[in-house]
C-alpha cells in the first residue's frame, strides 16, 4: 500500500541578483550542500554562474534515498524548453556529478572537459559511486586537449536515464466494517493482492462480511439472516510525502448477497448478484520499505440493490442505495 521515501529537505534555492543560472537542490542532509553543486557546475562551465554571457538556465533536483539506493528527478529549463530526467546512483555524490554535468551542458554543450575539482576516484570507487547512469559522456583524461580551430565542435547532450524498480507486488489483509449493504453494521475481513507501478496502484480485493439478521416488526419470529461477499478490481494513484502515502481511486465490485430465512416453512438459502461501483481514499504509513499500515474509507453505489421478501409479509431487507466501508489494514511488500 506504500512506498517509503525520505522527507525531501530543501537544501537551498540560491539565486543572487544577476545570476544567470539558478540551481534548486532538494536533498537529505547526508548529501553534499548546494554550494558544492554550484561549485561543480562552475568548474564544468568554466565561469561563474553570474557571468553576463551565460544563457538563463534553471536546474531543479529532487533527491531521495530508497532502500539504500539514491535516485533523483531532474528538471532543466532554458530558452529551448524544459526537460525532465530520472537518475539513480549508489551514492549521493553520483547524483551531484550527473546533475552538475546536465546543468553545465544545458548552459554550454561543450562543457565537460575542465580539470576535476577533487582527485579522481580509483576504478573500484568509480564503479561503486554511480550505478546505471545511462549514457553520460565519457572523457578520456589521457587524450590531448582539442586544438582551437575557430569553429569548436558541438557536444550534443546525451540522454540520462536510470533503471528504477518499475513493479512491486504487495499482499495485505484488512479489517473492514460495512454500512448500507446488510441490515446492520457488518464487520468483515478482506485480502488484497496489489501491483505498484511507480505511483500507479492496481489491486484485486476479496472481502466477506459476517451474517446480519433482520426480522419483521409485527412478526419478530420471522425474518432472514443475510451475508455478503464480493471480489473487486480497483485502480488509482498514490500521492507520497516521505513515508506517508495518500491513495485515491475506484473500482468495480462483483459478488453475491445471500439470505437464509427463519420462522418459515421453507428455509432455503437464496442468493442475488451484487454489482457496485466504488470510489475511495485513505492514508498509509510505511515505517520500512517492506511493510505498511493503512486506514481507508470507501463509498459504493450498488447497481443491483438485492431485495429479499417473504411471501405474504413483504420485503425483509433491501440494500441501501449508497453504502460505505471503513478499513484498517496491514500490507507486506516485495522490494
Amino acid at each position: 500500500m506504500i512506498t517509503c521515501l525520505y522527507t525531501q529537505v530543501a537544501r537551498g534555492e540560491p539565486r543572487s541578483g544577476g545570476e544567470r543560472v539558478a540551481l534548486v537542490w532538494r536533498a537529505p542532509d547526508s548529501c553534499p550542500p548546494v554550494a558544492s553543486v554550484r561549485a561543480r557546475v562552475e568548474t564544468l562551465v568554466g565561469a561563474p554562474l553570474s557571468s553576463p554571457g551565460l544563457p538563463e538556465v534553471r536546474g531543479v533536483a529532487e533527491v531521495r534515498e530508497e532502500g539504500g539506493a539514491w535516485s533523483a528527478t531532474i528538471e532543466l529549463t532554458s530558452g529551448s524548453g524544459s526537460r525532465r530526467r530520472e537518475l539513480q546512483a549508489r551514492r549521493c555524490q553520483g547524483i551531484v556529478e550527473a546533475f552538475a554535468l546536465l546543468v553545465a551542458m544545458t548552459v554550454d554543450p561543450m562543457a565537460g572537459r575542465p580539470a576535476p575539482v577533487e582527485p579522481a576516484p580509483s576504478p573500484g570507487e568509480a564503479e561503486e559511486e554511480v550505478d546505471e547512469l545511462a549514457a553520460l559522456p565519457e572523457v578520456d583524461a589521457s587524450a590531448p586537449p582539442p586544438v582551437d580551430s575557430g569553429t569548436p565542435a558541438r557536444r550534443e547532450p546525451a540522454p540520462v536515464s536510470a533503471r528504477r524498480r518499475s513493479l512491486r507486488v504487495a499482499l495485505g489483509a484488512s479489517f473492514v466494517a460495512n454500512v448500507g449493504a446488510l441490515p446492520e453494521l457488518a464487520p468483515g475481513l478482506s485480502v488484497d493482492v496489489s501491483a505498484l507501478v511507480r505511483r500507479l496502484r492496481l489491486e484485486l480485493h476479496g472481502v466477506y462480511f459476517t451474517p446480519r439478521a433482520r426480522s419483521f416488526a409485527d412478526v419478530p419470529e420471522v425474518g432472514a439472516e443475510l451475508d455478503l461477499w464480493w471480489m473487486a478490481a480497483r485502480g488509482g494513484w498514490v500521492f507520497e510525502r516521505g513515508p506517508i502515502e495518500f491513495p485515491v481511486g475506484g473500482g468495480v465490485q462483483l459478488g453475491s448477497m445471500r439470505a437464509r430465512g427463519y420462522g418459515i416453512v421453507e428455509r432455503g438459502r437464496r442468493s442475488i448478484l451484487w454489482v457496485a461501483l466504488a470510489v475511495g481514499g485513505g492514508i498509509r504509513y510505511a515505517p520500512a520499505p517492506w511493510v505498511a499500515l493503512g486506514l481507508g474509507l470507501e463509498l459504493y453505489v450498488p447497481m443491483t440493490r438485492p431485495e429479499f421478501t417473504v411471501e405474504k409479509l413483504g420485503a425483509v431487507h433491501r440494500a441501501a442505495p449508497l453504502g460505505g466501508l471503513f478499513l484498517v489494514g496491514l500490507e507486506f511488500r516485495a522490494p
